[in-house]
């Protein structure tokens, strides 16, 4: 897989562009739901996509609505923030193309 920004990554088959976001949490008991202790690293796939261009703009929403969701974006000025960052790391990412 290929690293894009903050825990996104891609990968690609014949038809199209994978992208997968990943995450660290703490593994919970599945009869108990109570935590481990230990800290398991979970992947989930955010969607598939034709074109880079469209998977690095899903990338782009995708966080943003984490942020949100996770309560580190609680203004309309960090979430536009957040949007201006991201652009500029999938930018660097891309080197510009």
């Amino acid at each position: 897989m290929i690293d894009l920004i903050d825990g996104y990554k891609f990968t690609a088959d014949n038809n199209q562009y994978i992208l997968y976001f990943e995450e660290k949490k703490e593994k919970v008991e599945f009869g108990t739901r109570k935590p481990t202790g230990e800290i398991k690293v979970f992947q989930s796939i955010i969607g598939y996509f034709g074109s880079i261009s469209s998977m690095c703009v899903a990338c782009m929403r995708h966080a943003n609505r984490v942020g949100i969701q996770n309560g580190k974006l609680s203004t309309l000025k960090e979430v536009l923030q957040d949007i201006e960052n991201n652009t500029k790391k999938l930018t660097e990412a891309t080197k510009g193309y």
